[in-house]
């Protein structure tokens, strides 16, 4: 039988199931460098037009096409019943945001820009430019 005390939410508060809490990565299935070639960031980058720009230095470029390559060079009796997750543009090693999020790029030019009740942001093609 589940213990539910857990899950019941106390003055407007919710408390977290311990099993959630207490879970380490190493046990999840998500795909880890060490372990898996084709997690590796120096893969696949010449083809891609800002692979060289910092922003993008470790960054998984073609993690699925890369991760079927692995596994279909394999024996099928040797590919895994689950295949392991994709771990994150940074190789999932920075975070949910990666190594290079919207922080390290701060100034103010929001804070200073007079809005009224509604900001835009135009977007168009290249093509459509002045």
């Amino acid at each position: 039988m589940i213990n539910a005390s857990p899950f019941r939410a106390a003055a407007f508060g919710l408390a977290l199931p311990a099993l959630l809490v207490s879970l380490p990565a190493a046990e999840l299935n998500i795909a880890r460098k060490d372990v898996h070639p084709y997690v590796r960031s120096e893969g696949s980058r010449a083809e891609h037009r800002y692979s060289d720009a910092a922003v993008n230095s470790e960054r998984v470029y073609d993690f699925y096409r890369r991760q079927a390559e692995y596994y279909l060079a394999m024996a099928p009796e040797e590919v895994p019943d689950l295949l392991p997750a994709f771990p994150g543009l940074d190789r999932g090693e920075f975070g949910h945001w990666g190594k290079y999020n919207q922080n390290n790029y701060k100034n103010d030019d929001w804070n200073r820009m007079e809005v009224g009740t509604v900001v835009g942001a135009p977007s168009m093609p290249p093509e459509w430019a002045l």
